[in-house]
């Protein structure tokens, strides 16, 4: 598997069959992340925001700005499973164990740094589709392994940025149609999802496994692209950098 990525480039069917065998070999890794971090976000995310909702009605404005800074900081955490995720990869294919809280511990104390980076070049990303469009897309696929960059090679602010440019560069419409894919199926996700929950009677328990079956899914796939990224991001960074 090491071998074909250091010295072959890898096709999107290839790549995709190596992703499916890393994913499933890791799945306790995976559903680990996704238990103890993705899912009680949500859960706070939704009580939050039952709590505005309720909070705006009686006007007690108080408690609901001490709302939204609890909302505004559940943001934080957020990219701590993409970035264990991409970690436990890399060392996967090495033949490193992965030990759930070594990784964990980590990916925390880059956390912050990586939030702001990756807040600017959203903020970036936004302002180019909103003024043409085409400068968001060009700088959305530029900076496609901002997460890979910043995790496993150690490269901060524009460092970051400048390695992933560097590995999209000869590489761009294949990294392109990569980001493609994963945004139609993650809009057929959603599609599913709403149709899941147009097809659930409304009650507290009927909504309680909604939100958990719903995000499990949505976490899962996520973890999944996570992965695949990764793996893409290995084969061109071998090939460009044998020495790694």
């Amino acid at each position: 598997m090491i071998y074909e990525l250091k010295n072959k480039e890898l096709g999107i069917v290839r790549l995709l069959s190596i992703s499916l065998d890393v994913y499933l070999k890791n799945i306790r890794f995976i559903l680990a992340i996704i238990v103890t971090i993705n899912l009680p976000i949500a859960i706070l995310n939704k009580i939050v925001s039952f709590l505005s909702n309720d909070l705006k009605e009686t006007a007690n404005w108080e408690i609901l700005i001490f709302v939204y800074i609890l909302d505004f900081l559940l943001i934080i955490p957020r990219s701590l499973p993409e970035m264990a995720v991409v970690l436990m990869v890399e060392r996967y294919l090495i033949g490193e164990k992965t030990n759930f809280f070594t990784t964990l511990k980590r990916v925390f104390s880059y956390l912050l740094k990586f939030n702001c980076l990756k807040l600017k070049v959203s903020l970036g990303v936004f302002l180019g589709f909103l003024l043409f469009v085409i400068p968001g897309i060009i700088f959305s696929t530029n900076y496609y392994f901002l997460p890979q960059s910043f995790i496993l090679r150690d490269q901060r602010g524009k460092a970051a940025l400048s390695y992933s440019e560097f590995l999209v560069k000869g590489n761009w419409w294949k990294v392109f149609l990569f980001g493609i894919n994963q945004i139609l199926i993650s809009f057929g996700l959603y599609f599913i999802k709403s149709h899941i929950s147009e097809a659930l009677t409304f009650n507290f328990i009927n909504y309680f496994i909604k939100l958990i079956v719903g995000n499990m899914i949505s976490y899962l796939i996520s973890s999944l692209f996570y992965v695949v990224n990764t793996l893409l991001f290995l084969n061109l960074d071998y090939r460009k950098n044998p020495s790694h």
